[in-house]
């Protein structure tokens, strides 16, 4: 029937766009993911920071809290010797975050299965239907 296929039609083509968006939003996950993981490990350097360091820096009671006993470092680290790495991987650890958010967003943001049956749209109303009496029919069937 005709208004069957310009109602599955529309619905196909609003999925081949929301597809095209995953896609991009994926390629920006593994781009992102990629130079946050492997290459911002191999290319960054942080060191311990050390107790002095971090009296100077932070609170007294703070760095108590991160003293690594028996020795003169925190269990913190200091990034200041290589900015423009760890900028790069926070940056990428910031954009895999958004990715995922966005990808989230583009699959809530999901049509509903064609109407069959001139009820609301839904999926239920879907597997209701025609399709649905279908499937009822053939339980049915093998029951028996």
């Amino acid at each position: 029937n005709m208004s069957m296929y310009g109602s599955l039609s529309a619905v196909f083509q609003q999925h081949r766009r929301r597809n095209g968006k995953r896609w991009l939003v994926f390629l920006l996950l593994v781009v992102a993911f990629i130079l946050y993981i492997p290459v911002g490990l191999a290319l960054a350097t942080w060191e311990e920071l050390l107790l002095e360091d971090c009296w100077e820096q932070l609170s007294f009671e703070y760095c108590e809290e991160h003293w690594v006993e028996g020795t003169n470092e925190t269990d913190l680290f200091d990034y200041s010797n290589d900015l423009s790495t760890n900028l790069m991987r926070s940056s990428s650890q910031f954009a895999c975050i958004m990715s995922i958010m966005l990808f989230i967003l583009l699959a809530a943001g999901d049509p509903a299965l064609p109407d069959t049956d001139g009820g609301s749209g839904s999926a239920g109303s879907f597997v209701n239907g025609k399709a649905g009496q279908q499937a009822k029919g053939a339980s049915e069937v093998a029951r028996n």
